[in-house]
């Protein structure tokens, strides 16, 4: 019997599960320590938050993705909340994007955090 792969979404959803789930389901799948497995696009990212924090969590919401560069790769994450680490030019700057945390990280990226 073949099984399906988890894909992307499903990933970031699990790893959400408290943002669209009673909390007590949720503990069986959400991950307070996360990071995607690959990058995506800016839109991509947007349609997969949008699915997995319907409601947005804190400042974050899917609608802030439309603020960086089409050719920007995003990786999402979770480090507690919302983590997004970036590659690409002119991001929007951290007052922007109402964000908490905002570094240049060793591998070259840039991690965007909100709590």
């Amino acid at each position: 019997m073949k099984t399906k792969p988890i894909t992307l979404t499903s990933q970031v959803c699990n790893a959400y599960a408290d943002c669209t789930m009673p909390f007590e389901e949720a503990l069986k799948y959400r991950s307070l320590m996360f990071k995607a497995y690959e990058p995506r696009t800016p839109r991509q990212v947007q349609q997969i938050m949008k699915r997995a924090i319907p409601d947005g969590y804190n400042n974050f919401n899917a609608s802030l993705l439309e603020w960086f560069n089409p050719q920007c790769e995003i990786t999402i994450a979770r480090e507690y909340s919302v983590c997004l680490y970036v590659r690409g030019e002119n991001l929007p700057s951290m007052d922007e994007l109402g964000a908490d945390e905002y570094s240049v990280e060793p591998d070259g990226s840039t991690r965007i955090w909100w709590d």
